[in-house]
This record gives C-alpha cells, structure tokens and sequence, in this order.
C-alpha cells in the first residue's frame, strides 16, 4: 500500500488527491479492459445461447466466468489496498461498486452454466446495465476531483499569487513596485 497522507508528508491536500488520482489511473484501466474483455467474451456466447448452441454456451460460460471473477477479486483487493484521501470516499466507493459488480455479473454467469439453463439472462443484462451508472457516476466523481485539484493549483500556485499582487498593486496605483 502506498502512504499518500498528506498531513504525514507535509503536502497540501490537493497534492494529496492528486496522487490518489494518479495511483488510481491504472487501476481504471485495469477495470476498463478487464470489462471489455467481459463483454467480448461473454457477448458471443450469450448470442449463441439465443440460436439454440446450449452445450457449448455452458462449457465455455464457465472458464469465462471463472476467470473474469479471478480478474475483478484481484482488481477489489488492489482497490482496498489503496489509501483514500479525504474528500475522495465516493470516487472511491464508485469504482468499488463497478467492479463489485462485475463479479457479481461473473456469480451470475457461473450460476446460469450451473443449472444449465439461459432462462435467467435477464438477470446477467440487469446485473450488466447498472454497471453502466456506476461507470456513469465513477466519472463524474472523478472529474469533479480533477477540476477540484486545477482549481486548487491556480489558486495556489505561485504565478497566481504574483497575479492577485499585481492587481493590489494596480489597484493601489503602484503597478510597478
């Protein structure tokens, strides 16, 4: 686990989430990639369920979702291995839930080849699309804490405070001193 406290470091908070954010980055692309592969690899085989290739759907649905539950377990421990800055909880949580989500998408789908049976698949699209609005809300959130940490850098950084003096200066009729 990395140590990204800023009051530990001496660093000021935004530089806090900053790293948090950095760190989080391949995380998110781990998801992203490990989702892509999920859909790619369990799209055709719910496809060849609905032409009626049963057998081959539950063998194949297995290895798939024993895998991408391997996958997205590893990706929740990285997650909770991470240290998350104040004010970063529900960017957090966000990212938590979506891939929660695809493993529970991944039970779903080792229960469906378990009974041998694509009755329920519904339930695997319903598991499906509300990862679509965690996604949704992770981004937001996220870019919420990136213009948060831009908006802190310009206020705080050293050619916005020579601005703010200049402009005092000008305002007190000593624009040069």
């Amino acid at each position: 686990m990395v140590d990204l406290n800023a009051e530990r470091w001496g660093i000021s908070p935004a530089r806090d989430i900053a790293i948090y954010l950095l760190y989080l980055r391949p995380l998110v692309r781990r998801a992203v990639a490990g989702r892509t592969a999920w859909v790619n690899r369990v799209g055709a085989p719910m496809e060849d369920a609905r032409l009626g290739s049963i057998e081959v759907v539950i063998a194949q649905s297995r290895v798939y979702a024993r895998e991408t539950s391997t996958y997205f377990r590893s990706l929740r421990e990285d997650l909770a291995a991470v240290h998350v800055p104040r004010g970063c909880e529900s960017c957090h949580e966000a990212l938590t839930s979506w891939v929660l989500g695809h493993i529970e998408s991944s039970e779903m789908l080792n229960t469906l080849a378990n009974e041998q049976s694509f009755r329920r698949v519904r339930d695997l699209a319903e598991i499906f699309y509300r990862g679509r609005a965690r996604v949704r809300d992770f981004n937001r959130l996220y870019a919420d804490l990136v213009a948060e940490v831009r908006r802190r850098a310009i206020v705080g950084s050293p050619a916005g405070s020579r601005s703010a003096r200049s402009s005092r200066r000008r305002r007190q009729g000593n624009p040069g001193a």
